[in-house]
């Protein structure tokens, strides 16, 4: 895809992110050269083996690949002849361990998820080698004396040396002169030669050779001409030791040379089930879901969040909780230091002290983990082994219980663009997006501050709404409820998830808005998720969305003014549409922000109609933003292109960063300037400018119908969608469990059928005294339906229900048996 996109979509940090979840450095070098692939195939099987990882975390199942290291450096080179270091080749028998433990854990995991298991048939055997490595290496890459006879010997004979060596060394240090002349009392050794540690002024006095010096030059090491001869004969056996430690180096090499290829195809193999981990513990811990892949050019996103936004603002609460967290503690130094009743005497003095800075209160709770709506069956706790990668989950939503009466600075809280502080999961639903025409509520501060939350009691509002109370959901629980109001929390912010579809009746969305009103991060968030399942990852977004498989994604986002090639913002434009038109086909996916703007408004309208005409030339899918009025207008005019706006509230000068089809974005100019204590009478006059361009004939009312009429079509139309992706959903829920209840129903039958053909001397399994203990059937008794089976030196009477037996062969394989045995009948027919 095209490169210029990745980088404005800043795909590297996804990669980033979705690498720091690897088990060792080959899923790391995997993640970080993940690259969206063009073949609808290949991005099935990726997104199905991200589902079956998921799906196994969830269940425990975790592949041991931790302590897995990358050697296919090493490996290479000794397919071509070189030794390999003693390091490099337990780390080699280490990873064969952990080859050999991957190879049991998918045997144990292909029948639930058989694309994970189908990854064994890649994976070689090498016990041999590894037990040939670990004959002579110990884990730290020593060569043991067992790894050959000759080195046995050969370092018997050194240790003896050594021994004689030290023994004369010990007698020399028990002489009075000689202990006169030392540093101190004992010897030292110096590269592979015994030595003492002789004083300077007396260096003379023993005779020997001198090896170094101190640093100081007051100490003079010495090898004693008592030893020379001894450790001449030591130097000359270290000298045979390493000649017989590279000659065994050099085997155990061209042992791992022989099987290079096929232990290269292995690591490979490493490396896509630990890319496949990164990518079901970044699905888990984001709350992702698999999308629905199409060729149709359907595009549905529901519920959307931003993934490298969602990681800032996790960040964010980390950090902050981390300063809480530190806070405590120091206000619990504080309080054991003062006197009981001081001014320093506890949190609640801290409570009702007034509040001279907007540092947070220390007391910060997060919500626990919880499982998206519409996720795959799972169990209802996630194993206490992946707790951490659910410490804050994306889209939980704490609500900031502050205190109205305290000072609060709330311009420290400002949010960015494409996020706003949503601070109760149990009032606004993640997954429910408010419905387009509800009206917003008033807030007084009070409740602002409080979270948005109204006076009623949170029970009340939502039997209102006709919505239940969610066991698990931050605010829910009475005591938590209690203990939030009881101080105030630090707030925190979560991604506000948008719905986008395009494909289906228009194939040119045009977004338009206030500034800061979150276009940009919408058609960014659109052509990063489609790259994202191209890539085999889940999206964030809810159950049920679609992307269609797209050959590029052209993006031109934000201001690319030039300083080095002299360009304007505006010809950096130009010069980047033009390369997207020449790349451009019908299954592309074109983003533009700006559309239009960096000229004269009437020409960039101009050239922005064109641009839209080209784009529906060439019949791809496109969102654009703009700014520009006539614009605004282009999808009357066009039945392939669709208006959309982006929420934005006047009452509080906020954006809410919500989507919504059908819609024609307004600036809000006048009322924004109206708040902001512009002067009337400027106001005023933009008033009667705007009424006069209305009179002359460039607004109707019978434009403002079309769009509220077509706004509401837009509605309908996503209500229906969504209705049809749950029946969807619920068919296919049922299709599968068809095919399971078949597929179960064939092997209870030929289980049965294989009960029936039991005859003594069968191997069987009884699974109630282990799968691992396998028997021999001594007798049946048919009409009981028991039989005897011969586990071990005990016989144990059993029913024939309870009997596996070990290899069923079908009466083509038994046919075939037969007629290869000379006497023309099989010797068993179960082995």
């Amino acid at each position: 895809m095209d490169t210029h996109t990745l980088e404005l979509l800043e795909f590297d940090r996804v990669r980033n992110l979705v690498a720091s979840y690897a088990a060792s450095p080959l899923g790391r070098a995997a993640a970080l050269a993940l690259q969206p692939s063009l073949d609808l195939g290949e991005v099935r099987q990726q997104q199905a083996l991200t589902t079956e990882m998921t799906d196994a975390l969830a269940a425990g199942l975790t592949p041991p690949l931790a302590g897995l290291l990358d050697v296919r450096g090493a490996v290479r080179r000794s397919a071509i002849g070189a030794t390999l270091a003693a390091e490099e080749l337990a780390e080699i028998a280490s990873s064969l361990r952990i080859i050999a433990e991957v190879d049991r854990y998918l045997v144990r995991v292909g029948d639930s998820f058989p694309r994970l298991g189908a990854l064994k048939h890649d994976i070689g055997e090498f016990s041999g080698l590894a037990n040939a490595i670990d004959g002579c290496l110990d884990p730290r890459g020593r060569v043991l004396d067992t790894a050959s006879r000759r080195l046995s010997e050969i370092r018997r004979e050194i240790g003896g040396v050594e021994e004689r060596i030290q023994e004369t060394l010990r007698r020399m240090l028990r002489s009075p002169e000689i202990r006169r002349i030392l540093r101190y009392p004992n010897f030292t050794v110096v590269g592979q030669h015994y030595v003492l540690p002789v004083a300077r002024d007396f260096r003379g006095e023993l005779k020997g050779s001198v090896h170094r010096t101190s640093a100081s030059n007051e100490t003079v090491y010495i090898e004693p001409q008592a030893v020379a001869d001894q450790s001449a004969q030591l130097s000359y056996l270290r000298a045979k030791e390493s000649k017989e430690v590279r000659r065994i180096l050099r085997w155990l090499s061209a042992q791992v040379g022989q099987v290079a290829d096929p232990l290269a195809a292995s690591f490979e193999v490493m490396a896509t089930l630990d890319l496949v981990l990164c990518r079901g513990r970044y699905s888990l811990d984001y709350r992702m879901t698999p999308p629905d892949l199409n060729t149709e050019g359907r595009i549905l996103l529901r519920g959307a969040r931003h993934p490298i936004l969602e990681h800032l603002f996790r960040e964010e609460a980390r950090r902050l909780r981390a300063e809480a967290e530190a806070g405590r503690t120091a206000d619990h130094d504080d309080s054991t230091e003062s006197p009981p009743g001081g001014p320093e005497s506890g949190a609640a003095d801290l409570a009702d002290a007034p509040s001279s800075s907007p540092s947070p209160d220390p007391g910060f709770s997060v919500g626990f983990h919880q499982m998206p709506v519409g996720s795959r069956p799972s169990p209802p706790e996630l194993p206490g082994s992946f707790r951490g990668f659910h410490e804050l989950p994306v889209g939980s939503r704490l609500a900031p219980w502050v205190d109205p009466n305290q000072a609060f600075d709330r311009s420290l809280f400002q949010p960015p663009v494409g996020q706003g502080l949503v601070p109760d999961v149990s009032d606004v639903e993640p997954d429910s997006p408010r419905d387009a025409g509800e009206a917003p509520e008033e807030l007084d501060e009070a409740a602002r501050l409080r979270g948005g939350l109204s006076g009623r009691p949170l029970e009340q509002r939502r039997r209102e709404r006709g919505e239940s109370l969610q066991a698990g959901q931050a605010g829910d629980s009475s005591s938590s409820s209690e203990a939030a109001r009881s101080r105030p929390d630090i707030p925190t912010r979560s991604v506000v998830p948008i719905d986008v579809h395009l494909g289906f009746q228009f194939n040119i969305l045009v977004i338009t808005g206030p500034n800061t009103g979150g276009k940009t991060v919408a058609i960014k968030t659109v052509g990063l998720l489609a790259i994202m399942a191209q890539c085999g990852l889940h999206i964030p977004a809810n159950q049920g969305s679609q992307l269609s498989l797209l050959d590029d994604v052209l993006a031109d986002i934000g201001d690319e003014q030039s300083l080095e090639q002299s360009l304007s913002t505006f010809s950096s434009h130009v010069r980047r549409i033009t390369e997207i038109f020449s790349r451009a086909t019908e299954r592309s996916l074109i983003l533009m922000d700006e559309l239009g703007a960096g000229t004269d408004p009437a020409e960039g309208a101009a050239l922005g109609r064109a641009i839209l005409d080209e784009i529906d030339q060439i019949g791809c899918r496109a969102i654009v933003t703009t700014h520009i009025g006539d614009l605004k207008t282009y999808a009357f005019s066009n039945p392939h292109a669709e208006n959309a706006a982006v929420e934005f509230d006047i009452e509080t000068l906020r954006p809410r960063y919500r989507v919504h089809i059908g819609d024609i974005g307004a600036s809000n100019a006048l009322q924004i300037a109206r708040r902001l204590a512009m002067p009337a009478h400027l106001v005023d006059r933009a008033a009667r400018y705007i009424e006069r361009s209305k009179d002359e004939g460039q607004g109707s009312p019978e434009w403002e119908v079309v769009q509220r009429l077509r706004f509401e079509a837009e509605q309908a139309r996503q209500e229906a969608m969504a209705q049809q992706a749950e029946a969807e959903r619920t068919r296919a829920a049922l299709s599968q469990k068809l095919a399971d209840l078949q597929s179960q129903a064939e092997q209870d039958a030929r289980l049965a059928e294989a009960r029936a053909r039991l005859q003594p001397g069968d191997r069987v399994v009884v699974p109630r005294l282990g799968y691992d203990r396998p028997g021999r059937v001594v007798r049946i008794e048919a009409r009981k339906n028991k039989a005897v089976v011969a586990i071990g030196q005990m016989n144990w009477d059993v029913t024939v229900d309870e009997l596996i037996p070990q290899v069923i062969r079908t009466p083509d394989a038994l046919a075939a048996s037969a007629a290869r045995t000379p006497s023309g009948r099989g010797k068993s027919r179960y082995e």
